[in-house]
């Protein structure tokens, strides 16, 4: 049976002033991805990509004008519901540490809120392109794997 691929995008506004710390964090996670201290997405067999990105208010320094926003995409195997209940059932303190930046988050008390809030967020893809359709993610590493090793191979008896 192929895995049901699929995209999601969630958008949540972000707390006025609190845009800077943020990005700060979030640029420390990317500095990081294997080893940070807030997430890791080796935990997450499912996801084949994932990224999140503050886009910035249409009018900054005018406070009745929206709110910047955090979007976060992803790309993966299975349902939505099932990868936001993974996420908030091994990851909460670092969705708590990202979300608490952004209006309305429910906290990590609980976690059913937690999930619905982001479930709530879910805004629909207009397109999207799937590279290797029906490959989950382990099989796309075995790939690379196998191609790495028949690579070495060939170069060794070649040269």
């Amino acid at each position: 049976m192929q895995p049901q691929q699929r995209s999601m995008t969630i958008i949540a506004p972000v707390v006025r002033g609190r845009e800077q710390s943020l990005k700060d964090l979030l640029t420390s996670i990317g500095r990081d991805i294997e080893g940070n201290t807030h997430i890791q997405f080796a935990r997450f067999p499912n996801i084949h990509f994932a990224r999140w990105t503050v886009i910035p208010s249409s009018s900054p320094q005018d406070s009745s004008g929206p709110p910047s926003l955090l979007a976060f995409g992803t790309d993966h195997d299975g349902p939505d519901e099932t990868l936001i209940r993974d996420a908030v059932g091994g990851a909460i303190d670092a969705l708590d540490a990202i979300y608490s930046h952004c209006e309305s988050w429910p906290g990590p008390g609980d976690r059913g809120r937690a999930a619905a809030y982001f479930l709530s967020r879910r805004i629909p893809y207009g397109a999207r392109h799937i590279a290797c359709r029906g490959r989950t993610v382990q099989q796309l590493k075995d790939a690379v794997a196998a191609h790495g090793r028949m690579e070495a191979y060939v170069d060794a008896v070649v040269r």
